[in-house]
């Protein structure tokens, strides 16, 4: 793997993601927004395209913050890592067969971030 000067997704992976304590939302307004809810309430969402799934490795909380924010080379760099992606057709045919499986998730407009619970 080519090395970058940006961290590279090996590194970032298990980090915290950087955040100032002056930006818009704050990370308490944020946990207060993260629920728990089934697949069968999230597929209603596949339509818009606005769901987007969240390695479980990752802090939902934090990624929220930071899309919410506006941290854009802190997402390109989970997306360019995969921790960032749009649900593949197996993840969704295995979620429909689920109909209960649980999710977390955290609303931030236009996107429905979610995490395998």
């Amino acid at each position: 793997m080519a090395r970058t000067n940006d961290w590279s997704c090996d590194i970032l992976c298990g980090l915290s993601l950087q955040r100032d304590t002056d930006d818009g939302r704050d990370s308490q307004e944020t946990a207060e927004e993260l629920d728990t809810v089934d697949w069968r309430a999230i597929r209603t969402q596949l339509r818009r395209d606005s769901v987007i799934l969240v390695d479980p490795e990752l802090d939902l909380i934090e990624v929220a913050w930071c899309v919410a924010n506006d941290r854009s080379a802190e997402v390109a760099r989970l997306d360019r890592c995969r921790q960032l992606r749009k649900p593949t057709a197996a993840e969704l045919a295995a979620w429909e067969r689920d109909l209960d499986k649980p999710f977390r998730m955290s609303i931030v407009a236009p996107y429905l971030l979610v995490q395998v619970a």
